[in-house]
Formats: structure tokens, C-alpha cells, sequence
């Protein structure tokens, strides 16, 4: 069965869209508070059959793009594509995209470019893909929902000098910080120092980065040994694994 959204929600989705899909999204406002009030009386849906919306979002721009393709049973008319924070019924819409109209020639695929701005994700964490489209000649919508990891990306750089059978190591860890619109200093993060043995990374040292979130170290490794940098996912932002250096 549908599920049911707020008028406050449509109105969200008017609105979020800028650049080339402005236009768009702005042609398409009334077509949204038709979809919300709709959505207040129950009906079957048409299944959304396949998408390639990445269960994954690493947010390190103030703005992005990311395109999305949706397959649905049935043809329909348009399509909507976002992303809710929260519940669903009620949440955080905080990206979005909309076409009017299939692909040529395949009347039930839609190429849909969804725009995120990274000032308004409201939450990192996991938030729910919605798709929702509809059909005038009887009435009929087409809807699904798909899981998304929602995280702040990071960099990690490695630089490396030799110096006999002992070699300082040197790196910085940068978070993107989404109401800065900018990467930051990620300070006090704990990074593994790897080596690469020929079938496996295997761990050097560990070492913490310092308040500028940066790391110096010296660890002592074989002639010719490929280091790397890592340090692990934590709540709100994607961990990072450095280019390898061979010292």
C-alpha cells in the first residue's frame, strides 16, 4: 500500500531542486501537492522493479548530482526521486530530483538526476531512497523506498621518506564538514600505518593524528615496501584509506 506523506513534505519537494532542475522541479509543483494529497487515500502501487541508487552517499561537495535510474513495472507519467531523513512519512527531505517522462522509447525507465546540497542533510546516518511516480490516464502510482547510508567523506594523505632502514612517515586526515561547505582537520583520529607483504596488509604502528589532523611517525620496514594509511568509518563520517607509497 501507499505510504502516506505530509503536506509539509511536499512542499519540501518543491522547493529543494535548484539548478538545471529547477526549472523542472519548479514546472512540476503542482504535480507534487497532487501526489502528497493523493497519498492520503490508500491504493496499490506499481512496484518499482530495479534501481541503481547507491545504498551508499559520501557527501565531500556542497553540492552534487547524482544520477539515478529507476525501472518500474508499469509505465507512468513522471517520476520523483529523493531522500528522507527519518521517517518517511514525516522526515527530513533533503535531496532531490524529478523528469518528466521516460526515457525514448522505454516507457516504464527513468533517468533521474538528484540533486543534493550539503548543507541540508539533516542527519548522518542511515535515511531511505523514495520513489514516486504517477500516471494520469488511470490514477495510478508507482512507488518504492531503498536504504542509504548518509556520511560526511574524508582524505587521507601519506607522504614517506627513507632514511636507511628506518622511515618517517607523514600524513594528514581531512573531514568535509557539510555546514562549512569545506574539508576540515580531522583531529584526534586514530590511523593504522600498513605494509603490503605480497597477499595481505598487515599493521606497522598505529598513531593518532594531532588537533591540525595531521601524523608523523617513523616505523623501521623492508627495502622497497609499500605503506599505506587507514583509519576506520565512525559515526558520521567515511573512513579513508591514503594512495600507497613505495619507500
Amino acid at each position: 500500500m501507499r505510504k502516506k506523506r505530509s503536506l509539509a513534505l511536499a512542499a519540501a519537494m518543491a522547493v529543494v531542486v535548484s539548478g538545471a532542475g529547477a526549472a523542472a522541479a519548479a514546472d512540476a509543483a503542482p504535480e507534487v501537492a497532487r501526489l502528497s494529497a493523493a497519498a492520503a487515500v490508500e491504493a496499490d502501487d506499481i512496484a518499482v522493479r530495479d534501481t541503481d541508487a547507491p545504498t551508499v552517499i559520501r557527501v565531500g561537495a556542497p553540492e552534487q548530482t547524482i544520477p539515478v535510474t529507476v525501472i518500474t513495472d508499469e509505465p507512468v507519467d513522471d517520476m520523483f526521486v529523493g531522500v528522507v531523513s527519518g521517517d518517511v512519512e514525516e522526515g527530513d527531505l533533503f535531496a532531490l530530483g524529478y523528469v518528466e517522462g521516460p526515457e525514448r522509447g522505454r516507457p516504464a525507465v527513468f533517468k533521474v538526476p538528484v540533486d543534493l546540497f550539503a548543507e541540508d542533510v539533516p542527519a548522518w546516518g542511515l535515511s531511505t531512497w523514495v520513489f514516486d511516480g504517477y500516471r494520469e490516464a488511470d490514477d495510478a502510482y508507482a512507488y518504492g523506498e531503498l536504504d542509504v547510508e548518509v556520511k560526511a567523506h574524508s582524505l587521507l594523505g601519506l607522504a614517506a621518506s627513507r632514511s636507511g632502514s628506518s622511515v618517517t612517515v607523514a600524513g594528514s586526515a581531512r573531514a568535509f564538514h557539510n555546514v562549512e561547505g569545506r574539508y576540515v582537520p580531522w583531529s584526534g583520529r586514530s590511523v593504522s600505518v600498513q605494509r603490503w607483504t605480497g597477499s595481505a596488509w598487515v599493521q606497522v604502528k598505529g598513531v593518532t593524528t594531532d588537533g591540525r589532523g595531521n601524523l608523523r611517525t617513523t616505523v623501521t620496514v623492508p627495502a622497497s615496501s609499500t605503506l599505506r594509511l587507514v583509519t576506520p568509518d565512525q559515526a558520521g563520517t567515511w573512513g579513508a584509506v591514503s594512495a600507497p607509497r613505495t619507500v
